[in-house]
């Protein structure tokens, strides 16, 4: 999988606590970060879709139509 920004990038956001890190423990962590991130929105979606579900079943509808 091609990392979503560079080594250079993530070492720079990483700052020097950070610096004793191999290249390749950069890309993992890289890596790891962004499948994170994306359950996260998985997440996220699905608690909206949750709660725009529930929106329309507790809307009372009118039944004088």
């Amino acid at each position: 999988m091609k990392p979503i920004i560079s080594v250079k990038e993530a070492r720079k956001l990483l700052g020097k606590e950070h610096e004793n890190l191999t290249d390749e423990e950069v890309v993992e962590l890289i890596e790891q970060t962004h499948e994170l991130a994306k359950l996260a929105l998985d997440v996220a979606r699905d608690k909206l879709a949750r709660e725009k579900r529930d929106e329309k079943t507790e809307r009372p509808t009118d039944q004088s139509k």
